[in-house]
């Protein structure tokens, strides 16, 4: 599998960690692209661009596939989101907090869990 495009046509892309210092990326977080198909944990405040769809650990330049599409659960810290708002990255690495504004529509929040699901 290469870095870059689509996965059969699919809303499922390929990208890598980024090439200077730890960045581990696991299943379900949210990421934003860094440079050419360089992703990284999502900083606070900013948009989400995908969610880590398979487990990648502890190197630089590791695979990744990413979900750029759809519906996705993503865990949150702070004030429970309520549907209707947008979520963004936050302090926490992988996880979103609510927005006013933003490319992620919150359409479910399970306060239990923290989770919320999103779509785009």
């Amino acid at each position: 599998m290469k870095v870059g495009g689509p996965i059969s046509g699919s809303h499922v892309i390929t990208a890598t960690a980024p090439t200077a210092g730890t960045v581990n990326l696991t299943r379900g977080q949210a990421v934003s692209f860094n440079g050419s198909y360089t992703v990284a944990h999502t900083a606070d405040g900013s948009e989400v661009h995908g969610q880590v769809r398979d487990k990648v650990v502890n190197k630089d330049g590791a695979l990744v596939a990413l979900d750029m599409d759809g519906v996705r659960r993503f865990s949150y810290v702070g004030a429970a989101p309520v549907v209707g708002q947008s979520v963004v990255g936050s302090a926490t690495a992988g996880k979103v907090k609510a927005a006013a504004a933003g490319r992620w529509l919150v359409i479910a929040v399970d306060t239990t869990n923290t989770t919320v699901d999103a779509e785009r």
